[in-house]
């Protein structure tokens, strides 16, 4: 799904925030698996499966407007 730059959801931290120890951890983990995708691959489908927080809601936080705005 092709989204803005500017629109935030799940685990993104909106802006002016600050990444927690959790999302630092999770950022770290994904980045390391997508340092060579095809051997990663499957891990990467099970994480994204598994945590919500990576899918994409039917609303996101549109930053650059500063609301809410459905998909």
């Amino acid at each position: 799904m092709e989204l803005l730059p500017w629109d935030v959801w799940g685990v993104q931290p909106r802006p002016d925030s600050a990444l927690n120890e959790d999302q630092l951890a999770l950022f770290d983990r994904i980045a390391a698996l997508t340092r060579e995708p095809d051997t990663s691959f499957s891990e990467l489908r099970k994480l994204f499966a598994a945590d919500d927080r990576l899918g994409v809601p039917p609303v996101v936080f549109n930053s650059l407007r500063n609301r809410e705005e459905a998909i």
